[in-house]
C-alpha cells in the first residue's frame, strides 16, 4: 500500500526561532525551508507562517483536509 505524503512548511522566521544564529533563510524559525524538500512528496507548500503558528493555523488546517480530501494542497489559496 502506498500513501501520499504532502509537506506543509512555514516561511514566517519570528517568536523564539530568532534566537537561533545563522539560520538560513527562508525559514520558519525553526526549520529551513530547505529541509522541508522530501523527495517522492505528492505535494509541498510553503505558507507565511511561523512554526507555532503551523499548529493552530487554520488556513494550514483547511490545507490538510484538502490534501486528505484530493491528495493536493489548494495553492491559488495560499497567496
Amino acid at each position: 500500500t502506498t500513501v501520499a505524503v504532502g509537506v506543509i512548511a512555514g516561511t514566517r522566521s519570528v517568536g523564539l526561532g530568532r534566537v537561533v544564529p545563522g539560520l538560513p533563510r527562508p525559514n520558519d524559525g525553526v526549520v529551513t525551508l530547505a529541509e522541508t524538500q522530501l523527495p517522492g512528496a505528492a505535494d509541498f507548500l510553503a505558507l507565511p507562517l511561523a512554526h507555532s503558528q503551523l499548529l493552530a493555523s487554520r488556513s494550514c488546517a483547511l490545507q490538510i483536509a484538502s490534501f486528505l480530501d484530493s491528495g493536493r494542497f489548494q495553492h491559488a489559496l495560499a497567496r
